[in-house]
C-alpha cells in the first residue's frame, strides 16, 4: 500500500507477509482476515482483499 488511501481504509487491509520465504511474498497481495461466521466472509474487508488477491494473481 502506498498510503494514498484514507487511514480508515488502510487499517482494514494489511500487506501479506508470509512467515517463510515464498515467491508469493512479491505479488503485492493483502492478508485475508479470518472470520468465524459466513456473514463475516461477506464483510467489506474480506471481500475486497479477496478480489484484490485474485486480481493480482491473474485469475
Amino acid at each position: 500500500m502506498h498510503h494514498d488511501a484514507p487511514m480508515y481504509l488502510c487499517e482494514l487491509v494489511c500487506p501479506y507477509q508470509p512467515t517463510r520465504t515464498l515467491r508469493s511474498a512479491n505479488n503485492n497481495m493483502l492478508e485475508v482476515k479470518r472470520t468465524r461466521a459466513k456473514a463475516g466472509d461477506c464483510s467489506f474487508a474480506v471481500v475486497t482483499v479477496s478480489l484484490w488477491n485474485n486480481f493480482t494473481n491473474g485469475h
